[in-house]
């Protein structure tokens, strides 16, 4: 059976992320997205999502990588899926550290229900995030610490340090397919 090509706006349980936004942020301003949201193309949606995917992408693991890889514009980071997403490398995770990521991105999402009036532009910023959001984030970052291996309260550049070095070797030996192409056959005649 053919498998049929869905755009974003067609996959379910959608996580959406800015192309851009403040780096006065603490986190990534990563989202669930309703299927009745229309995603435009300053969006980069994430479709098929977990809550494994939104706790590994609202940690602070995924902001070290961002804060090395991308480069801001001005006062803005600008969030690609190259370099940023297509480079991060995921932690190989048990099923106990999944469950705890996931668990912890709950608490990420129910806290921010809990808050009134919500936005990530009040609320997200290193200044303005509120305690128990701050606390929910923690928890969160200590699940993701230690699928990577990492103690309970890395330095950003451990942090850095521990995902270059598992890029380094999930790179080391991927080779790109190279495509067959058929070259055209040269015609000439001599004397022309």
């Amino acid at each position: 059976m053919r498998r049929q090509r869905q755009t974003a706006n067609e996959l379910t349980r959608r996580l959406a992320i800015p192309g851009d936004f403040p780096i006065t942020f603490a986190y990534v301003p990563v989202s669930f997205v309703e299927d009745d949201v229309i995603i435009d193309d300053t969006m980069m949606a994430i479709g098929n999502a977990t809550y494994y995917h939104f706790g590994i992408l609202s940690s602070a693991a995924h902001v070290a990588w961002l804060c090395c890889v991308a480069k801001p514009k001005g006062d803005t980071f600008i969030y690609r899926p190259d370099p940023v997403y297509s480079s991060f490398v995921w932690p190989e995770v048990t099923e106990e550290q999944r469950a705890k990521i996931e668990s912890a991105a709950r608490l990420i999402e129910s806290t921010r229900a809990s808050i009134p009036d919500f936005t990530f532009a009040k609320h997200y910023t290193v200044v303005g995030m509120p305690p128990a959001l701050k606390e929910a984030h923690r928890i969160n970052d200590e699940a993701v610490f230690t699928a990577y291996g990492l103690g309970p309260s890395p330095s950003s550049q451990e942090v850095f340090a521990e995902l270059l070095k598992r890029y380094e070797a999930a790179s080391a030996n991927y080779k790109p397919e190279r495509p067959v192409r058929e070259r055209p056959t040269l015609h000439w005649r001599r004397g022309e």
